[in-house]
């Protein structure tokens, strides 16, 4: 008897551990931070991160630390961003209030033009720099990299030395002189985090005459470098119909919060902070709604509106998490309310606008793949016709094809060759060639891709199930699931493996128990396997 009091005390204990161990249902999440990021670098020639993250790059204050220590480029190269560690005056002043003096600036850090490259932004263009200070400061260079303006270093006589580019600087040292004929430089600081010379994202621009002072672009306390354009993660509609849109590298730059759910990690700004940075409230006798990328409106509860999170990246078991926009609106259990699109403050008594239908002309007749074709264009995957229809009968081209997969899972830019019958000035080169690095388009035997070439059902899948390997989604199936389909026997053998896991993973269902391999898949029949491949 005493055996089983023990036994069934050991059970009640365990029990108990494990109960306590579980999260709550409804309870508060775990949120720590902010975590200030250096540097928020944004652009759309540029395609980089996982889970949430497009088209910006991250910088943390550890990774200055390690870029400075190194100043050979070292730790650059572990960013990814290239070997952008330079030196560099960029400031070289005549002034005459009185006694003539000339001021040097000799800076160390990254040099924006090699980073840009690195990045895979076009800096053969005339292309802008938009740059944003913690203090509010900021400045956008129309020509930045000197595409129709050169800018320069002048020497001690005045004469015009080195061309320069902008460059952002970790260290300056300062140099002043009334001797223009015996004038010194300054010599290079000892680099390092405890380092005297040490400044916080100092951004530094050179001159384009001698005289010039004003113009030398000198910003301090950088938190954004925009290349270019940025397109807006969220628009923020208010009681008047007004709308803010927000990008993100705007909010990421006044700080990074981490939520923990369960086995989901998530990074970004709870819900309410972020509406109190953009000077954003809900007035009484209104409500504010989410709005999905797909039309939808959810109406948030005071609750929710408390409490929820708004993520832009997240890992669940330690894997990145994708989802279909730029944001991703987490509740405090753990729910996905929406992937966010938009917010909208509406009155107490609004009934939320309804889902947004279809768009394209031709839709009509194609029902069942309306849904995916809408998801898609909100997405910005997919466009439509001139005549506003969606084309949804027609052939896809192979050239279309990848550059829809290229959107749809972020290729990143790639500075390698590209096939030889793919123009260097076609609409869809440089998803070609990333999906050619990436190895998801392997062309034929002949060094050819044949771009404008219709593409056959087993075609376009096996370069979809490419695609979804290189993104991190192997899905479990086998080229033994398609061996119950009347034509299985027609699947190359090189489509088999492809088509045989897009099966298993219920992309693929085949029509009539027939797959029809070498069939040319149509636009309507691309859409629907893009969009359910995008939801597992």
């Amino acid at each position: 008897m005493l055996r089983h009091s023990r036994y069934l005390l050991f059970i009640c204990i365990v029990l108990l551990f494990m109960y306590a161990s579980m999260p709550a249902l409804g309870a508060t999440p775990d949120i720590t931070g902010p975590e200030t990021p250096a540097l928020v670098i944004s652009g759309n020639d540029i395609s980089r991160g996982q889970g949430f993250l497009h088209n910006y790059v991250v910088i943390s204050p550890s990774d200055w630390d390690g870029i400075a220590a190194s100043a050979s480029g070292e730790a650059t190269y572990r960013l990814g961003l290239g070997d952008c560690f330079s030196e560099a005056l960029v400031y070289s002043t005549y002034e005459d209030h009185g006694t003539p003096a000339w001021i040097y600036r000799r800076v160390y850090g990254l040099d924006l033009r090699e980073l840009a490259a690195a990045l895979g932004v076009d800096t053969g263009k005339v292309m802008s720099i938009s740059v944003y200070a913690s203090d509010g400061m900021s400045k956008t260079l129309t020509d930045a990299f000197g595409v129709q303006t050169k800018r320069w270093y002048y020497g001690f006589d005045g004469q015009r030395m080195n061309e320069i580019g902008p460059i952002l600087a970790l260290y300056e040292t300062t140099s002043e002189t009334r001797e223009l004929s015996a004038g010194t430089l300054p010599p290079m600081p000892a680099l390092g985090a405890d380092s005297l010379d040490r400044v916080d994202n100092v951004f530094g621009y050179g001159q384009t005459a001698v005289t010039e002072i004003n113009s030398c672009y000198w910003v301090k306390n950088v938190r954004r470098l925009r290349f270019g354009t940025e397109d807006p993660a969220l628009s923020v509609y208010d009681q008047t119909g007004k709308t803010a849109d927000v990008s993100l590298s705007t909010l990421i730059s006044r700080g990074q919060w981490q939520l923990s759910l369960g086995t989901v990690k998530a990074w970004g700004v709870p819900l309410d902070r972020m509406l109190q940075d953009m000077g954003m409230s809900v007035p009484s006798g209104y409500k504010l709604a989410a709005q999905s990328i797909d039309g939808a409106f959810q109406e948030l509860t005071a609750a929710e509106l408390s409490s929820a999170f708004v993520a832009w990246q997240a890992t669940d078991n330690g894997s990145a998490v994708t989802n279909r926009s730029a944001l991703r609106l987490y509740n405090t259990d753990g729910r996905v309310l929406a992937d966010l699109g938009s917010l909208r403050l509406m009155g107490e008594n609004d009934a939320p606008p309804a889902p947004v239908g279809p768009s394209f002309s031709d839709l009509g007749n194609y029902e069942w793949a309306a849904e995916a074709v809408n998801s898609l264009a909100a997405q910005g995957i997919v466009k439509g016709m001139p005549d506003g229809s969606f084309g949804a009968a027609q052939p896809i081209k192979r050239g279309d094809f990848i550059l829809m997969l290229a959107r749809a899972f972020a290729f990143p830019a790639s500075a390698g060759d590209c096939f030889g019958d793919v123009p260097a000035d076609s609409y869809y080169h440089d998803a070609i060639a990333a999906a050619k690095a990436l190895g998801i388009a392997k062309g034929y035997g002949t060094g050819y891709f044949y771009p404008e070439s219709s593409i056959t059902r087993q075609e376009a899948l096996t370069l979809l199930q490419r695609a979804m390997s290189v993104d991190g989604n192997d899905m479990d199936g086998t080229p033994a699931d398609i061996s119950s389909f009347v034509d299985h026997e027609q699947v190359a053998d090189w489509a088999r493996e492809a088509m045989g896991s897009l099966v298993g993973a219920g992309v693929i269902r085949g029509s009539n128990n027939h797959l029809y391999p070498l069939g040319v898949l149509t636009r309507a029949e691309m859409a629907v396997a893009l969009h359910k491949a995008l939801e597992l």
